[in-house]
């Protein structure tokens, strides 16, 4: 089957043609932009984008988005991290326009249902899915099916609260792990200690080479990473955790974060858990988004 999978993420925008086997995927075109910040520039960027790669036979189309989806209405709730995203009603601009079916859904559920069909996590029952860089998302997939809760946007596992007099979040709240251990939120506290703002690879650099304040922002960082994966397991126990994003590439935080992981987690839970980055690399979330299916 032909399918296009879009990934709209906060910093980048992947759009590819795939073709869909129950086995094996494979991309035909692919084409990646940044992300537009305004409404009208977004929804002209996606419109054209998909231009460029459609063909005749194409079956549908899977947007999957940063933010929280109302999947029974196809409509972007929150978007924190790309507010242009919010209430764009792009199922009936896509329909309208393309005349194939349009599939929406949360960007890390198109991440981890990707994995659980052709990747890390493959023919497992239980896999979770955390995505690290500008926030955290997070996914669940059941026996190769997204869990969605009763109001269909569930698993937000960036949002969990853990210090609730903690740091503003960007979707509001206080003290959520996004607020500790995104890029974001490492960038925030770098500029918070010395004044000056670097990315998170600069600051990355800085830590590899033992430099302050970048070494502790980047262990306190990772062990705030590693309650919330404790979390994760205590309460789901899955059979895997996924990590995907750009931040699960950087070793010193990533593998210090699963290394630690274990003196948070009920006795047994931790040893019963494997916790693997991904292995789809940053195609991910488009090819998922090409899987979608409601």
């Amino acid at each position: 089957m032909l399918s296009v999978g879009i990934d709209l993420g906060g910093t980048k925008t992947n759009f590819g043609l795939l073709e869909i086997r129950k086995e094996k995927f494979k991309i035909l075109k692919q084409t990646t932009i940044s992300s537009p910040h305004k409404k009208e520039e977004l929804v002209q960027a996606v419109r054209e984008n998909i231009k460029k790669i459609i063909v005749p036979g194409v079956k549908k189309i899977g947007l999957a988005q940063a933010g929280i989806i109302d999947i029974n209405q196809k409509i972007n709730l929150l978007s924190p991290n790309l507010k242009a995203l919010e209430h764009i009603d792009f199922a009936r601009l896509l329909q309208k326009e393309f005349k194939i079916r349009i599939f929406l859904d949360n960007d890390t559920n198109a991440f981890i249902l990707a994995e659980a069909t052709y990747g890390a996590c493959r023919d497992k029952k239980k896999a979770v899915g955390l995505t690290l860089g500008t926030g955290i998302g997070g996914g669940l997939v059941i026996d190769g099916k997204l869990y969605h809760g009763i109001c269909t946007s569930a698993t937000e596992f960036g949002h969990m609260i853990i210090d609730y007099n903690g740091r503003k979040c960007s979707c509001g709240q206080k003290g959520c792990l996004e607020a500790y251990a995104s890029a974001t939120a490492i960038i925030q506290e770098y500029e918070n200690r010395t004044g000056f703002r670097r990315d998170a690879y600069a600051i990355e650099e800085e830590a590899k080479s033992g430099l302050e304040p970048a070494q502790s922002i980047f262990t306190e960082a990772s062990n705030y990473l590693a309650v919330g994966l404790a979390n994760i397991i205590n309460i789901l126990e899955p059979e895997t955790i996924v990590l995907g994003g750009g931040l699960s590439e950087v070793a010193n935080f990533v593998d210090l974060a699963i290394h630690n992981t274990k003196k948070f987690t009920l006795k047994g839970l931790g040893e019963c858990v494997k916790i693997v980055k991904a292995k789809l690399g940053r195609e991910a979330g488009m090819i998922g988004a090409a899987l979608l299916d409601r």
